[in-house]
């Protein structure tokens, strides 16, 4: 996955990751 937002918190990136692709 590739984080948004620079300086985001990877482990919250990868949360939000997740979360979309489970809406996808």
């Amino acid at each position: 996955h590739v984080p948004r937002i620079n300086g985001e918190i990877p482990s919250v990136d990868e949360a939000t990751s997740d979360h979309h692709r489970l809406l996808a």
